[in-house]
């Protein structure tokens, strides 16, 4: 299954659903804004089923993005019930630079929330997300 998200003004956000491996693989391009992530969180897989997620920002524009930004995403998704009855892993890949410092500040404010059965990482490459999030050792 895909669920693709976009705008004239932004970026385009692309979900796919892998059933074999409980796979949701999100592939973002062009400019995101906070509220396109934000819609994204506010209508997430079913976290029970879909326990490994890839958010692939290397073709996307962060630049909109800002520390407000992340602390709303992070309000919102803190507020989420089933984020704490479910084990599940969230890898972002994203190229060294600005643009993973932006990524860093949300994963430190969502650490700081403590919602057990999160493992999150951050990646260079689809491939060593992909290897993370389907080693069961790992979380």
């Amino acid at each position: 299954m895909v669920i693709m998200v976009s705008t004239a003004r932004t970026g385009e956000l692309v979900r796919r659903y892998f059933e074999d491996t409980n796979l949701v693989k999100m592939t973002l391009t062009g400019t995101i804004t906070g509220d396109m992530i934000l819609a994204q969180a506010m209508d997430p897989p079913d976290i029970m089923r879909w326990n490994r997620i890839m958010w692939n920002f290397l073709e996307a524009d962060l630049s909109e993005l800002q520390l407000p930004d992340a602390q709303m995403i992070v309000a919102a998704v803190e507020k989420m019930p089933t984020l704490r009855q479910a084990r599940y892993r969230m890898a972002f890949v994203v190229e060294p630079g600005p643009k993973r410092s932006l990524l860093r500040m949300y994963d430190v404010l969502m650490a700081d929330k403590n919602i057990e059965g999160r493992s999150f990482e951050i990646f260079d490459t689809e491939d060593s997300a992909m290897d993370w999030l389907m080693d069961d050792a790992a979380g």
